[in-house]
């Protein structure tokens, strides 16, 4: 198709500036430009306005070569409008113009077969990447640009990643731009597009290239050590950028590969020792992502030693109610992911773990608490297997013929679910009480044994007055269930 006369697309007068009109309304309409015109025409935004006169632009053009106005034929017209502006550089191009172009190629596209955007998209995207890269372009171009370049990487020819490369580092680069919408965008585009490379061999060298990029950073920043001495928003040169790399590994680090994945995971714990609640906040939601991916594999003992850091901050450090709900959530998803790759290290870790959900359930923040008895329940349910009680009742049987030895795993779990009875946790006994009923189903006829200090401290809270005792109530109908395992225990007892 002949290119278009960019001196003939209308100027429009500026409006005010929003947020990007979704795109993605016009995916499936059967006539791209009537769509836009129709729903976009009586808008104000300054945007919206160029986007229109340039659909108006790109129907005449097609009109003009006589050919029906399909979403490939204004594709190709875009196109064709977009070439001279990327070879005339920066100073030539319109950025109105680029950036009209681009949101009007970002709606196109999508909507384009497959074996068009194989034929014509890897010239379409070298002209989108060099637009992009023009100081002029207006930040919503930008934006659609973006989305546009990541569809047609993700629609493209994935073989070799030598010639993906250099389109994927433009939409990288803008990662840690300094612009907070085009950041965003640039975020989410990278999860699209590693999605698209799942099971590819160019997921590694695309999840290398993410890694490298937040190496370089740090390195820049002067080190984890270095960038202490500041705040890390505010830090010295490169520590913004680690922020931003952060930020899209939200999204982005449970769809890399394995070795690239576990070379960013090793500078979290010195990233969490600077104590910055920015840098805490981000790491916290990046590991809440990894532990509900069911396909991500991170190294067990690197990620362990993520849940125990964030355990032991609970009491070493003041945390805001919404950090420690969050920490006792990851608490749940991270462990059992760690659970599942390799139980033996894991389990070692569970009386730390216990200790610190123990500490956020003695918080003032309810929303907290409540986080901290369902991970409780949930590490019960899942952790605590016939095997770890067993060995606590044998030590037990073996102290009573006199044997010395080291409590047992499940014994300092025990513990600590008996110490929720104590005054410390009053405010919380109903809360308690739920938490250490849970181990009394799970440990069936080895209760009485390992958690004989509970079931003292019940019978203690029974002789409290009413005045004195809120929870008589929850004290009844925990006494009752553990009555009726007790129960059920002796008859199994019997019939043996």
């Amino acid at each position: 198709m002949a290119d278009v006369d960019m001196d003939e697309l209308p100027q429009t007068p500026r409006s005010v500036a929003g947020d990007d009109t979704d795109l993605s309304m016009f995916s499936g309409e059967s006539d791209l430009v009537a769509a836009i015109l129709g729903r976009l025409g009586r808008s104000q935004r300054e945007d919206d306005q160029h986007l229109c006169a340039t659909a108006a632009a790109m129907a005449q053009a097609v009109r003009d070569q006589g050919v029906p106005g399909t979403t490939v034929a204004y594709f190709a017209a875009a196109s064709a409008a977009l070439s001279p502006l990327a070879r005339a550089g920066p100073g030539a191009a319109d950025r109105n113009v680029a950036g009209a172009l681009l949101a009007f190629l970002s709606a196109a596209v999508p909507a384009l077969p497959l074996a068009v955007v194989r034929a014509r998209g890897r010239q379409v995207a070298d002209d989108v990447a060099r637009v992009l890269e023009f100081p002029s372009t207006p930040d919503p171009g930008v934006r659609a640009g973006v989305r546009c370049l990541a569809h047609l990487i993700s629609a493209g020819d994935k073989s070799s990643w030598e010639a993906v490369e250099p389109l994927y580092a433009v939409v990288l680069r803008l990662a840690s731009d300094q612009r907070p919408k085009v950041r965003s965008q640039s975020h989410s585009s990278l999860r699209d597009i590693l999605l698209s490379f799942q099971r590819q061999a160019i997921l590694v060298p695309a999840s290398e290239a993410i890694a490298s990029v937040f190496e370089r950073f740090l390195l820049l920043a002067g080190g984890s050590n270095d960038a202490s001495k500041g705040s890390a928003a505010e830090g010295p040169k490169g520590a913004k950028e680690v922020i931003c790399i952060l930020n899209a590994l939200k999204c982005c680090l449970h769809l890399m590969a394995s070795k690239p994945s576990n070379t960013i995971l090793k500078y979290f714990r010195p990233l969490l020792d600077l104590h910055q609640p920015i840098l805490t906040r981000c790491i916290l939601e990046i590991l809440h992502v990894v532990g509900d991916s069911p396909t991500v594999q991170l190294k067990p003992d690197v990620l362990l030693d993520l849940m125990c850091s964030l355990g032991l901050s609970v009491s070493t450090e003041r945390k805001s109610g919404d950090e420690l709900a969050s920490i006792a959530r990851l608490l749940n998803v991270g462990t059992r992911k760690v659970y599942s790759q390799n139980k033996n290290i894991f389990v070692v870790k569970l009386p730390l773990i216990f200790t610190s959900l123990g500490d956020i359930l003695a918080s003032e923040f309810e929303e907290a608490r409540f986080c901290a008895v369902e991970t409780f329940k949930g590490l019960i349910d899942n952790c605590i297997d016939e095997n770890l009680v067993s060995q606590g009742i044998t030590q037990i049987k073996a102290r009573h013929q006199g044997m010395r030895s080291d409590p047992t795993v499940i014994e300092k779990i025990c513990a600590i679910l008996e110490g929720m009875l104590d005054v410390r946790y009053t405010d919380v006994w109903d809360k308690s009480f739920n938490v250490i009923s849970e181990a009394f189903d799970k440990l069936g006829e080895s209760s009485s044994d390992l958690l004989p200090e509970a079931l003292k401290n019940l019978a203690d809270m029974q002789n409290l007055s009413d005045d004195d005792f809120s929870f008589r109530k929850q004290v009844f109908l925990f006494n009752y269930r553990c009555t009726s395992i007790t129960t059920c225990t002796n008859f199994r007892i019997a019939q043996r």
